[in-house]
């Protein structure tokens, strides 16, 4: 202030010093004014700039109060005039300013706590798949043991075991028990059954025999076979359907056993207390129960589709049966029929040789009848597991030499020859059924050499077996029907095989003796070449067996 109080007081200073150098006598007369002028200058500048700052700092103080009480968020209410213009606008420049920003503030305050909503609220979702992914994990675990378990060849009553058990890890209950219905899809039948006397699940078909639960709870799994759906009563002393139940059960879940958009049955839970079941249970409930459905519905499967071979195959052999009794029986029965009627005849006289002629063709259709006989009873034994051997050390050449001669006297068309290496060792087996066996090769192989040739016959010995083979240089037989060749009453649709005759049980028989016997039976064949029938049969104890032409003491 004394600085510029100075400046303004300069002129009156230099004006006075003119003065004095210009006219003294006027500068002693006047220098006492122009020192009061300047004194008054210099002081009322003093005080007008002081007002000029009383009035700046006041302005700055209101404006100030403005900008607390707006920084306060009191912006509610009028402002306080200002003799300036510049502060008044300056003022209400900081009121709108402050208003913006209560509003940003309040904006800023609503987003946090929306941000803080929707934070809980992803956190609660967070929470929820985590705990959904852990109770499917844990599901899934679940289903993958029960369906490891499940692809064993397990029957359904053992599968009906390993449902309830795996339920009995996951879901908490008193009594749980798995129905399925019956062959007329008509009842549902215990088929296992778990509570707390049984903590091990009774299986079998006694359990139709034992109190599995009340009515009114059997009504609503039948209910709920029927419609597919399953049903969770949460008290079932508050559902008319369960009037009748027993006390200590208050919660029942009974899921249906569907797969392929069929029910085979139902399981259903019990439990103490009310509200026992949530819809997580039910849901492992279900998931089980339809892998166990899925398992009971293959079993299921595979015993019908077993059940309809086995019938196919009866029915086929059966039809097998009719057409080879009655092919075989017709051609005997009419010679027998024929001849005997022409020996009665008594407009006739007959000479002796043709009597006799006549009455040995008679005994021959009856052997042929016998031995047809003894076939089909020979083949019922080998199925039935029952044949009898009589098993005992014997020499093998002198038998097949035998059959060779016996069946050589037989025919003129064929060679038959027993090529014989060296002395066979002896063998355990019965020799009735061993010479059936040789027979039945070497008929095969002359009936099925139209054109003749040679039938050969031979034996070696390799490891502990003897193994020996009957070839003919006949018809053959198609590769198709090699692995049908050992097959009861199995004939080729070949013509020169239907012309031959025969009943389709010889192979069937030489194959049943043979592994009665512990040996194999096999056949070599090319069609229009020939075949080769080869079979084993056990030497006896301590024999000297050859391997490779060499003998070696065993």
């Amino acid at each position: 202030m004394v600085a510029i109080a100075g400046i303004v007081a300069v002129p009156l200073i230099i004006l006075g010093t003119w003065q004095a150098i210009d006219s003294p006598a006027a500068f002693d007369r006047f220098a006492g004014r122009y020192l009061l002028a300047a004194l008054a200058t210099f002081f009322l500048t003093v005080l007008a700039i002081k007002n000029a700052q009383r009035r700046a700092r006041h302005g700055v103080r209101s404006l100030h109060r403005v900008i607390r009480r707006i920084e306060s968020g009191d912006h509610v209410g009028p402002i306080d005039s200002f003799p300036e213009p510049e502060f008044q606008r300056m003022a209400e420049t900081c009121a709108v300013l402050g208003e913006r920003l209560v509003r940003a503030e309040n904006a800023l305050t609503e987003l946090r706590e929306r941000f803080r909503i929707e934070m809980s609220r992803y956190e609660s979702v967070v929470e929820q798949l985590q705990m959904s992914n852990y109770n499917l994990s844990a599901e899934s675990g679940a289903l993958h043991a029960l369906g490891t378990v499940l692809s064993r060849d397990l029957g359904t009553a053992q599968i009906c075991s390993e449902l309830i058990t795996n339920l009995a890890a996951k879901i908490m209950h008193s009594h749980a028990a798995v129905f399925l219905y019956d062959k007329d899809h008509s009842e549902l039948i215990p088929r296992a059954i778990r509570d707390p006397q049984n903590p091990v699940p009774l299986v079998g078909d006694f359990l139709g025999q034992l109190p599995t639960g009340d009515h009114a709870v059997r009504a609503v799994s039948h209910q709920a076979a029927q419609s597919g759906r399953s049903y969770c009563i949460a008290d079932t002393h508050a559902d008319p359907r369960c009037a009748d139940v027993r006390p200590e059960t208050r919660s029942v879940l009974i899921v249906p056993l569907r797969a392929s958009g069929s029910v085979t049955g139902v399981v259903q839970l019990e439990h103490p207390h009310r509200n026992a079941f949530d819809p997580s249970d039910q849901r492992v409930a279900q998931s089980m129960a339809t892998t166990a459905a899925v398992a009971i519905e293959n079993v299921l499967l595979i015993q019908n589709t077993a059940e309809l071979h086995a019938l196919q195959k009866i029915d086929r052999l059966k039809t097998d049966l009719l057409w080879t009794v009655s092919h075989e029986l017709r051609t005997p029965l009419a010679s027998i029929s024929g001849y005997a009627d022409t020996l009665l005849r008594k407009d006739v006289e007959f000479a002796e040789r043709d009597r006799r002629d006549f009455l040995a063709i008679i005994v021959d259709e009856c052997t042929r009848l016998n031995d047809f006989i003894e076939d089909l009873l020979q083949m019922s034994q080998i199925e039935a597991g029952i044949l009898k051997v009589n098993r005992q050390s014997m020499r093998i050449d002198p038998i097949v030499e035998r059959i060779v001669r016996s069946e050589q006297s037989r025919t003129t068309n064929h060679t038959i020859v027993f090529d014989q290496r060296g002395p066979l060792p002896a063998l355990n087996a019965d020799e009735k059924r061993v010479t059936q066996v040789f027979r039945n090769l070497i008929e095969n192989a002359i009936k099925y050499s139209p054109d003749g040739g040679t039938v050969t016959v031979r034996g070696d010995v390799i490891g502990n077996e003897a193994v020996f083979e009957v070839s003919d240089q006949g018809i053959g037989i198609a590769a198709i029907d090699i692995d049908r060749v050992f097959e009861r009453f199995f004939r080729a649709e070949a013509k020169a095989v239907r012309n031959a005759g025969g009943t389709g049980l010889g192979l069937s028989i030489c194959r049943g003796i043979v592994e009665t016997h512990g040996g194999r039976i096999w056949v070599e064949s090319r069609q229009n070449e020939g075949s080769t029938f080869r079979f084993t049969l056990p030497l006896a104890q301590k024999q000297v067996i050859r391997v490779n032409s060499q003998e070696e003491p065993q």
